[in-house]
């Protein structure tokens, strides 16, 4: 009998060791198993749950999210952005951090929508309180719709698959950190944030200017929960400046390449390059220095096209003439609206939590966890 039970127990142990293994590595028991309830249909034709897509998305962008309560925070930001667009309540192309007009466009959208408008004042970090706005707070309405499987493409959301997350960070690194996006998941399960029974549109940038400014300082259309709020400590950060300097004839180059219209490429270099020294400038931007318009005597350019033409970190930048070539200096990185992730980081390194920090950025917003669809 002995030995019966010795042989048994033995078979035993050798098929619970890989499981032991597995959730030794992954140091997270069960968390692939935790289902939203709303399947997504991948490019390559893969399907996966939408708790795992949203883990993707938080693994997007991680550069800023050090501290487990930011990360928290920024889960529950993907999450929120994940099931409005799956609900359908999303008409932009783009969510998040991108500045173009589709973020613009979106902003419109939440505003007309919104039944009550903020002056956009800004509201200062000091004395901002521990809270935890997330217990015995349950919404039925929010959800009312019945949710379809959905494909990727759809979404137009900020996506990295775990193979991708694998091959950029290496193996090791890449176990600690799936480890820390799965155990912010388990933590913030079902967790999105809502403003007045809807879904926030949770934008989010990089980096601010050392202050969020409000979408009607953008976009001229106040939306309630995104306004200006102090962000001080996002000056340390090493993205908050950033400087180029260029000879005025690469300008041109870069300049005419992006001229659909054809016009720079028809008029005479040299001269080109004279009225780019003479006459270049910001003709209009916002109260705080986002670029709205440049002009050179009879050419255009938006803030946004600029930004995109040179690749800088955001519209909040100014010209100027440096030993005869081009200097640009960005301040901040992203839109700057909604919640700064190395702010958020910022703050969480204060001991404050995740749901504080989602209602500091977010005014008026708050955390539940609605009656999502559970998959069987």
């Amino acid at each position: 009998m002995k030995k019966l039970a010795l042989y048994i127990l033995f078979i035993f142990g050798a098929l619970l060791i890989p499981t032991i293994a597995t959730i030794l590595i992954s140091g997270n028991m069960g968390v692939a198993d935790i289902k939203m309830g709303i399947t997504v249909e991948m490019k390559n034709g893969e399907k996966m749950d939408g708790e795992q897509f949203v883990i993707g998305m938080a693994a997007s962008e991680l550069s800023y999210i050090k501290e487990e309560e930011a990360l928290k925070a920024w889960m529950i930001v993907c999450r929120t952005n994940f099931v409005k667009a799956a609900s359908g309540e999303s008409n932009s192309k783009k969510v998040g951090s991108e500045t173009n007009m589709t973020v613009a466009q979106k902003t419109r959208n939440i505003a007309n929508a919104a039944s009550t408008q903020n002056s956009g004042n800004t509201t200062n970090v000091v004395g901002i309180q521990n809270s935890d706005n997330v217990k015995g707070v349950q919404s039925t309405e929010i959800i009312n719709r019945k949710y379809q499987n959905i494909r990727q493409e759809n979404l137009n959301l900020d996506y990295i698959s775990m193979k991708e997350l694998e091959e950029n960070n290496g193996r090791k690194a890449y176990l600690e950190i799936k480890k820390r996006l799965e155990d912010a998941s388990d933590a913030t399960f079902g967790q999105v944030l809502i403003y007045q029974n809807k879904y926030a549109d949770a934008l989010y940038h990089e980096v601010s200017i050392g202050k969020t400014v409000s979408s009607e300082e953008m976009y001229s259309v106040a939306v309630p929960y995104l306004i200006s709020v102090d962000s001080s400590q996002d000056v340390e950060s090493p993205d908050y400046m950033d400087v180029k300097v260029l000879p005025y004839d690469e300008v041109l180059q870069k300049l005419t390449k992006a001229d659909k219209s054809g016009n720079l490429a028809k008029t005479d270099k040299s001269q080109n390059i004279k009225i780019l020294k003479n006459s270049l400038k910001i003709t209009k931007h916002t109260e705080n220095g986002f670029v709205q318009e440049i002009t050179a005597k009879d050419n255009k350019w938006t803030g946004e096209e600029w930004k995109k033409i040179f690749a800088l970190n955001s519209t909040n930048f100014y010209l100027e003439n440096y030993n005869g070539k081009l200097r640009m200096v960005t301040l901040g990185k992203g839109h700057d609206m909604g919640m700064s992730l190395y702010g958020a980081n910022a703050l969480a390194e204060k001991q404050i939590t995740a749901a504080t920090i989602l209602s500091y950025y977010y005014p008026g917003t708050k955390v539940v966890t609605p009656d999502l669809p559970q998959a069987k």
